[in-house]
């Protein structure tokens, strides 16, 4: 076999190599790579959903507790107003009579 044809089928071999290893295994039912596949789809999941939970259940506390400060802090200012001009009212009339 002359050099030339030895060099076509080692550049033919190495191109079919790089071929197999640049495409996936298709996943066979039971296989190897089929476990790992569903494994780390199943991980993935759960770990997402976590995630989302989390920052869900963190946005609403924030929220309701937002809320809740909003609305006693408007309480107390209200009635802390009130108090404050009933007792200048009451001054100013005790000093004018």
């Amino acid at each position: 076999m002359s050099i030339q044809k030895k060099s076509l089928l080692s550049s033919l071999n190495a191109t079919k190599k790089a071929i197999v290893a640049s495409n996936p295994t298709p996943a066979v039912e039971g296989s190897h790579t089929a476990v790992r596949t569903a494994a780390r789809t199943a991980v993935r999941t759960a770990a997402r959903t976590a995630v989302r939970t989390a920052a869900r259940t963190a946005a609403r506390t924030a929220v309701r507790t937002a809320a809740r400060t909003a609305v006693r802090t408007a309480a107390r200012t209200a009635v802390r107003t009130a108090a404050r001009t009933a007792v200048r009212t009451a001054a100013r009339t005790a000093a004018r009579s």
